[in-house]
């Protein structure tokens, strides 16, 4: 069976935070530094993109009749 539309928008996501890491660790390796505000920035994110995953797939589901 074919994966949902939410899956293919989760991996969207996963693919965006590879490229942002690819792109700090070009800064890092051709300038010997980064932007430290910018990638504590992308830990929140990434933070906040775990706990949005965990609720949209591991959490229980509502019951209706609560």
């Amino acid at each position: 069976e074919k994966p949902g539309a939410d899956f293919y928008e989760t991996m969207n996501q996963f693919s965006q935070f590879s490229e942002r890491l690819h792109d700090f660790s070009i800064q890092l390796r051709e300038t010997g530094t980064c932007d430290t505000d910018a990638l504590q920035d992308e830990i929140l994110r990434w933070h906040q993109f775990q706990l949005d995953v965990e609720k949209r797939f591991l959490a229980p589901e509502e019951v209706p009749w609560r």
